[in-house]
């Protein structure tokens, strides 16, 4: 249970600092300084997508005692539908979330990049969405 709860925990402190790179890549700004924002946009993002997916399987393994290895986002992800803690079209996001996170971690291209940032506000919520309803809780 303390590895769960601390996971969860890390998530929300993730999902907190890209909620403010959000924030402040709203204001008018230097275009360099506006950029440098914007990478970080994208690396917490990134950050929080890891942070999101191992909590769930954490949560997996601890309250459905799963005795497989979810070793991939994917397949984590759909055991949590498969275990109804996340709807077919939170999956369907998740999935896409995923998709774009691999895209930017495996080389940087700055269109690629900007369309990938339009999407992290939806993403986020979803997140949040799943985060709140699927919290730890005694046994």
């Amino acid at each position: 249970m303390e590895r769960l709860v601390l996971r969860y925990g890390s998530l929300l402190q993730a999902l907190n600092t890209l909620e403010k790179a959000l924030e402040l890549t709203k204001l008018q700004l230097d275009q360099d300084i506006l950029q440098g924002l914007r990478d970080s946009e994208i690396q917490r993002f990134e950050y929080c997508v890891d942070e999101f997916w191992k909590y769930l399987k954490f949560y997996l393994e601890y309250y459905f005692e799963y005795e497989y290895v979810l070793a991939s986002p994917r397949l984590t992800l759909r055991e949590c539908f498969q275990r109804q803690l996340i709807s077919a079209e939170e999956l369907e996001t998740c999935l896409n979330m995923v998709d774009d996170r691999n895209s930017t971690s495996h080389g940087y291209r700055f269109i690629i990049a900007e369309k990938i940032r339009e999407s992290i506000p939806p993403y986020l919520a979803v997140m949040r969405c799943v985060v709140d309803r699927i919290k730890p809780k005694e046994k």
